[in-house]
């Protein structure tokens, strides 16, 4: 006979029904405590002593399980675990102790496949040693280092043992709001610093060794290489590397952004589909082999041999492919399905995939916070509740349809519940959304999935195994059904409407979307639930609602106590959770709607680009200009508009930007420019036509044609025009300097930026480009009243050049901000002290990080993110 569950015991009950959730969650609490809260050792290390105390105090003499004892203990250990893993300080052999600016021999082991750009390799070496002179001894340091090597006559592998002679240099970050944590992310893979050398300087003083699994399985990684190159040499062969040996890098940045626009990049991700088509053909080829030994089937061993002998390929591909988090996911939780067949007990789908969480976090606990995790689990997570929460409904669906299109509708809903539970973190990350993402896959999938994939599995695992050229032709076949799939993926990719570009949702956005769904799927059992509550609702006197409401109440504290009562009675939790998420989505949205759309003030954001100068301009009731867009010298090697200026329009809801104004053509203003214009809708450009011979600029000049923006000729250019109540002066330079009997062009281009001065009732700011001495003597000749100004950009980011007193006479600045990077020759001590002298305000973006400007049109303030504002009023102007 069946006992109900209140009928149980409460010693006997377990603590909680899937029991590695919550101990995962509490895991997952620690590990961001650790991130974002004070930096304890004590507390942490006491508490787990203590909890752990209390749990088996539990265990052992009162024979039940704690409940809130192991939750503090996980907390403990996920905020010691990544504690440990980052904090330097611990350790006085720590690499980090050498980043002082002196000259090291530095020898370390290349770890990982170098990349290769267009002007140097970048490795990660470890197992470092490091001395002061050629002749002191060695001293053996803890953490890795990122070499960058420029030049390409020497080619390192890994596994080499390099030596060189360099300063090691500490990760900075840009500072601006919300931006990402570049060093902390380099931290997390225990990368410390980075050093710079070239090829004619570095030695390779040994070879890659054949001792050690590591470099035994990197040999056999470069091996299979080897034969997929042999095979194929057309896009194939990258996609390949990936769906294969988890190798992504080679795969070309266009090729890249095709899979994402037609939403099918999870496949380049090694997951559950190939690690479960080798542990399936592992098992059953294992089962096939036992099924000869008479002994294994008396005793029923052959399906529980299979499954352990299973294990080992399983975990091997891993290895072999890398073991990125969606791959260790896909391993440990086939694993532990195979060792089920040993217990010969059923597993919770969900518990496995919450242990597989836990023992990739007890390894890697930074894992937590990289996209691929939290991909993974989102898009695993989604789909199994997904499943379990719509499998009557969806039985009812294709009931009614013919068997063969029953799996197509199946593999359709299942591709909608991934596409729901990725889409908050793939807007998060990547800020687009496919369209046809359904459709894509339910073309694509198929044929990389069903054919391609076990093609290339078959081939590397089992045909290696006899004979090199028999795997080489398995290869060609998987790579004749993949470049059909990459030529069907181009095809989707390049339809206008294949991917929306979103902006950036905040994490309260986003766990309100999460929370919404969740009512969505669990609204109509809360339904059967309130019905049910209706007839009967218990209270510790016994009485139901019925009884309640026939009561006579004869107090007004008794009448309260009844109705708030009856309403709980009603108020299910899944319907208050609804209308809580309503009410916050509904707050946000009317949030961003004022600051967007309906905000009178002008704000000016001074952004932190390094050596290099952007602004943003938010003007009253919602347009947006960007006055340049930094840059550095090369946008292979890093691309200012693609990782800082983009990231921070689309979380603050931009994806328009109405006017943008490039001063002049050098590298650190209009690089940054190209992405913006490729990836926004931008209604108008302004430059001074001058050109530039350099690639960016070039690129920059066919976007704006490409793209047919509006880019007036500078001669015809109004010299002031007003955008909401905001006035936009160009002072210079004049509109006919680029006709040649002017004599103007051919000078130095910084001497040729537009000079832009924009006016919000009684505040102006003035942004210089970087004009020197010369124009800056011109320009007070031009406008001999001058043209004062409450902030001042620093001409050429405070070069010895500019700022001179005559100039500074004409603006007459309350503050001067300085767009400038770490390290840099820029600003002058001699022009500080010429500021300091004035008592004009000085910010600094390589100091005081990206610096906010806020006008109503009577009082301007300038918010740095480092240091305190500076608020001025309409009499101090």
């Amino acid at each position: 006979m069946h006992t109900p569950p209140d009928a149980i015991p409460v010693e006997d009950k377990p603590a909680y029904f899937r029991p590695v959730i919550p101990l995962l969650l509490a895991l997952m609490a620690g590990i961001m405590g650790a991130r974002y809260g004070p930096e304890w050792m004590a507390w942490p290390v006491g508490t787990a002593g203590v909890a752990a105390i209390i749990v088996s105090l539990n265990a052992l003499i009162r024979n039940r399980s704690a409940k809130t004892a192991p939750l503090l203990l996980y907390a403990c250990l996920g905020y010691l675990l990544l504690f440990t893993w980052t904090a330097e300080q611990v350790f006085p052999d720590h690499v980090s102790r050498y980043m002082d600016g002196r000259q090291y021999h530095i020898s370390g082991t290349v770890i990982e496949t170098p990349g290769v750009s267009r002007l140097r390799q970048t490795c990660v070496i470890d197992d470092i040693e490091i001395t002061g002179a050629r002749r002191d001894p060695y001293q053996q340091v803890r953490g890795r280092i990122r070499v960058s090597i420029y030049g390409t006559e020497t080619m390192v592998q890994s596994g080499d043992r390099i030596a060189f002679f360099s300063s090691i240099r500490p990760f900075t970050n840009f500072k601006n709001p919300d931006a990402f944590d570049y060093r902390e992310y380099m931290r997390f893979r225990l990368i410390w610093g980075t050093a710079y050398t070239d090829t004619r300087k570095i030695k390779v003083t040994t070879t890659p060794g054949t001792a050690g699994a590591a470099w035994r399985i990197q040999e056999i990684r470069e091996s299979l290489s080897g034969l997929i190159h042999r095979a194929t040499d057309t896009n194939a062969r990258p996609v390949l590397m990936a769906l294969l040996l988890g190798e992504r890098r080679q795969i070309p940045e266009e090729l890249r952004d095709a899979f994402n626009r037609a939403g099918v990049s999870h496949i380049l991700a090694i997951s559950g589909l190939h690690v479960g088509i080798v542990a399936t053909a592992a098992f059953f080829a294992f089962k096939w082999l036992l099924s000869f030994s008479s002994l294994l089937l008396w005793r029923g061993w052959v399906s529980k041999g299979a499954a352990i002998l299973a294990v080992t390929p399983v975990v091997f591909y891993g290895l072999l492919a890398g073991m990125s988090p969606s791959t260790q996911r896909a391993v440990i939780m086939i694993s532990v399905f195979l060792m089920t067949f040993l217990l010969e007990k059923e597993h919770d789908i969900f518990n496995t995939l919450a242990l597989a969480g836990m023992i990739i976090l007890i390894i890697d606990p930074p894992a937590l916070f990289s996209v691929s995790f939290q991909l993974s689990f989102s898009a695993v997570v989604s789909i199994l509740y997904g499943l379990e929460k719509s499998s009557t409904g969806l039985s009812r669906i294709t009931a009614a349809l013919p068997r063969p299109a029953k799996p197509i509708i199946g593999f359709a809903w299942v591709t909608c519940l991934a596409i729901l539970g990725t889409a908050p973190v793939i807007m998060y990350y990547f800020n687009q959304l496919p369209v046809f993402g359904v459709l894509a896959n339910l073309a694509i999938v198929p044929l990389i999935g069903f054919i391609s994939v076990p093609a290339g599995l078959f081939s590397i695992l089992v045909l290696t195994l006899f004979s090199a050229a028999a795997a080489v032709l398995g290869l060609r076949l998987s790579a004749w059904v993949l470049d059909g799939s990459i030529w069907l993926i181009d095809l989707i990719a390049r339809c206008p409407f294949a991917a929306v570009k979103t902006v950036t949702p905040s994490l309260l956005e986003i766990l309100c979307y999460y929370l919404f769904f969740w009512c969505l799927f669990n609204i109509r059992g809360s339904k059967k639930r309130s019905d049910a509550s209706e007839k009967r609702w218990p209270h510790q006197n016994g009485e139901t609602i019925a009884q309640i409401d026939r009561k006579e109440i004869r107090t007004p504290a008794a009448g309260l106590s009844a109705i708030t009562r009856k309403i709980m009675a009603k108020a299910e939790p899944v319907s208050l959770v609804l209308s809580v998420v309503i009410i916050i989505a509904a707050a946000d949205a009317a949030y961003w709607i004022h600051k967007r759309f309906l905000d009178d003030c002008l704000r000016v954001t001074i952004l932190d680009v390094g050596q290099g100068s952007a602004a943003l301009l938010e003007l009253p009731r919602g347009p947006c200009v960007l006055i340049d867009g930094g840059g550095f010298s090369d946008n292979t090697v890093f691309d200012m508009g693609r990782w800082v200026l983009a990231p921070y329009l689309w979380r603050n809801k931009i994806r328009t930007v109405d006017t943008v104004i490039l001063s002049h053509p050098h590298t650190d203003h209009v690089n940054g420019l190209v992405y913006i214009l490729k990836h926004f809708r931008v209604s108008r450009v302004i430059t001074t036509h001058e050109p530039a011979g350099h690639s960016e600029y070039l690129e920059f000049a066919d976007m704006i044609r490409e793209k047919k923006i509006p880019h007036p000729d500078f001669e015809s250019l109004p010299r002031s025009f007003s955008i909401n109540g905001v006035i936009f002066d160009i002072l210079y330079p004049p509109p006919d300097f680029m006709r040649p009997e002017n004599g103007r062009p051919w000078r130095n281009p910084n001497n040729n930026s537009m000079v832009v001065r924009i006016t919000h009732g009684n505040n102006a700011v003035l942004f210089p480009g970087d004009i020197m001495v010369d124009t800056e003597n011109e320009l007070l000749g031009m406008h001999p009243d001058g043209f004062e100004a409450v902030v001042l950009i620093a001409p050429h980011h405070g070069s010895r050049t500019s700022s001179t007193p005559l100039f500074l006479d004409g603006v007459n600045p309350e503050a001067v901000i300085v767009s400038s990077g770490r390290p840099a020759s820029f600003p002058a001590s001699e022009v500080l002290e010429r500021y300091e002298n004035r008592g004009i305000h000085l910010l600094r973006t390589d100091t005081n990080g990206a610096v906010g400007i806020i006008s109503d049109g009577r009082e301007l303030t300038c918010k740095p993110l480092i240091g305190k504002p500076l608020i001025f009023h309409q009499d101090e102007i």
